[in-house]
């Protein structure tokens, strides 16, 4: 078996010693992505997943604890509340996931043909039911959750506009 001398393991003369090759990989950054709704354009898939979540559809996390009404779309947001509040300790997924947002966010990002729109309709039938569920009703009239601004240009287009005065 044959040998190579790696230059600069090998000989220390410095008369192969050379500058680094560069990468034949391009550490260049992917393509940014558009929201199908609203054409904003981001850097990472995570940051258009996470503007679709916060502006066009409704709040997908809730504080399982009694009497507690909070609502919000970030897990940053909830924690914070958790510890302001102390309503109780972290409870894992299934207690304060209100819909599932990975099969909303596939409807949106990877089947053609579902619109945000529609989507947003889904999920706004997933809050009512539940509401029903956990006897929520009266707290969560509306699906959409304690928002305003521009989520209210997400109600008008789903249809679903109220006096949110």
């Amino acid at each position: 078996m044959n040998k190579k001398k790696t230059p600069i393991a090998d000989n220390f003369s410095g008369q192969y010693l050379r500058q680094p090759e560069t990468l034949a990989v391009s550490a260049s950054k992917p393509p940014p992505v558009s929201c199908p709704k609203c054409k904003e354009p981001f850097g990472r898939q995570q940051e258009l997943r996470r503007h679709i979540l916060s502006v066009h559809l409704p709040c997908w996390i809730y504080c399982p604890y009694t009497p507690c009404s909070w609502r919000g779309h970030r897990k940053e947001d909830f924690w914070k509340h958790l510890d302001n509040q102390k309503c109780g300790p972290k409870p894992e997924r299934e207690r304060y996931e209100i819909y599932v947002t990975d099969l909303v966010l596939g409807w949106i990002l990877e089947e053609p043909g579902i619109s945000t729109e529609r989507a947003a309709s889904y999920a706004l039938n997933f809050v009512g039911e539940r509401a029903l569920e956990l006897g929520k009703v009266e707290e969560w009239a509306d699906p959409w959750g304690p928002r305003g601004g521009l989520f209210d240009v997400a109600r008008t287009i789903s249809g679903d506009v109220k006096n949110h005065g």
